[in-house]
């Protein structure tokens, strides 16, 4: 998309036709913010053929699924497979990898099947919800391979790199040009990995310094305001809750273990990461199991599944790992998101789906904060609680002001809150 926007001629090749079609019809299947406007305004030739993508083009970009295996390593058969594709059809192109795989797969890739053509390792660092605005405008753009392939990359990425593409809706170039990193495969294809596990690194440590405020009776909000004026540290990534999901950190986190660790280091600082994010979501159910257990038939109203706000994806979600434990002790689970409508495909299987959150809370014991779509802090508690059976509100993401809650008759309790057993 940002390529055909900067103006270079752009096939899209894909296996599912379902997918294919709603892209010709100009149809959004992802739900980006953005993506259907610009979609509406380019042209762009979509095929489930690999003839008709590969044939005479000048530059190919592998951007396939890495699944995880069982061992926690990466699943290449797809990467494998499109580069064999690739130089079946355009073996003289530039070969770009932008799918997440371990370092020394663009090597491996340069050796076995595309020995004709120069392989870049091309990391993409994109956020859901933010897709079309970070790779139009981008923080950094990444690129590893032989000198004689730098060229090629940049002249690529120029209109990117200059800021030089046409505005459209909330998406405008910048005044400054985006920065280049030009270096050897391995360290390119290691740098993706390394933003990962840095930003989960940082989610969990403030995790953790949330859980020690509440045990010492500190509030955490505090301390992360002041936290975050420092300037070697910054406000982003700094609000704690139940954890981190989605389709990449989980996933890049265990890989960067897995090959480690094969290849004679143990990652003992991300291995400890991993296991607090697991532990997180674990605690915050103990935190309602331990408040509701004398009751019986009890009922949750679960504000959010997806795995942050601005998204639909529900992979690896903390909110959804808690409704499957809320529904392993036999409660009763109602749930609301803004992202995924009563009926929707998106709704994970058996999980009931409410169409606002008035119907999910309504008789509800308990009201469960588990994404923070920042409309939930705009919603009419004094409401809310004429609407529920019990007074219990637990905020698994920090974003409900807890005056407001109490104030509205809740008995506020959270990630965030200041435990009433304070040491002497």
């Amino acid at each position: 998309m940002a390529f055909a926007h900067v103006g270079h001629s752009v096939r899209v090749l894909d296996q599912d036709p379902m997918r294919i079609q709603s892209l010709r019809a100009k149809m959004d299947p992802l739900g980006e913010p953005h993506f259907a406007d610009l979609l509406g305004a380019l042209e762009i030739e979509f095929t489930t053929s690999p003839s008709a993508a590969y044939i005479g083009a000048e530059a190919a970009v592998i951007a396939t699924s890495t699944p995880q295996s069982p061992t926690g390593a990466a699943d290449l058969k797809n990467v494998f497979a499109a580069a064999e594709a690739i130089a079946e059809h355009a073996p003289s192109c530039l070969l770009l990898v932008k799918s997440t795989v371990p370092v020394g797969t663009a090597d491996a890739l340069q050796r076995g099947i595309a020995r004709r053509f120069a392989v870049v390792s091309n990391p993409e660092f994109l956020r859901e919800g933010h897709a079309i605005a970070d790779s139009l405008c981008p923080d950094r753009i990444v690129a590893g391979g032989t000198p004689d392939a730098e060229s090629a990359v940049l002249n690529l990425y120029e209109p990117i790199i200059a800021q030089r593409y046409a505005a459209f809706g909330a998406v405008s170039p910048s005044a400054r040009r985006r920065p280049f990193y030009w270096m050897e495969r391995r360290s390119a294809e290691l740098t993706k990995y390394a933003a990962n596990a840095f930003l989960a690194t940082k989610l969990s440590f403030v995790n953790e310094m949330a859980n020690v405020a509440a045990a010492l009776g500190a509030d955490i909000r505090l301390v992360l305001q002041a936290l975050a004026a420092d300037p070697r540290i910054g406000s982003s990534y700094l609000r704690p809750g139940i954890g981190w999901g989605g389709s990449c950190f989980p996933k890049d986190t265990r890989a960067l273990s897995s090959f480690a660790l094969e290849s004679g280091y143990d990652f003992r600082v991300l291995r400890a990461v991993i296991e607090q994010n697991n532990d997180q979501v674990r605690r915050f159910f103990e935190m309602i199991r331990d408040a509701l257990e004398h009751i019986d038939d009890v009922k949750i109203a679960l504000l959010g599944l997806s795995f942050k706000a601005g998204t639909a994806d529900c992979r690896e979600s903390p909110a959804l790992a808690v409704a499957r434990l809320i529904q392993d002790q036999g409660w009763a689970l109602t749930a609301f998101d803004p992202s995924i409508p009563k009926g929707s495909p998106e709704a994970p299987d058996g999980i009931a789906i409410a169409s606002s959150a008035e119907d999910a809370v309504a008789n509800a014991d308990a009201i469960v904060i588990g994404t923070e779509w920042p409309q939930f802090q705009d919603l009419d508690f004094e409401t809310l609680r004429k609407l529920t059976r019990g007074s219990l509100l637990f905020d698994g993401r920090c974003i409900i002001e807890p005056r407001v809650a109490t104030a509205a008759g809740f008995q506020y309790r959270g990630i965030c809150a200041v435990s009433d057993q304070v040491p002497d």
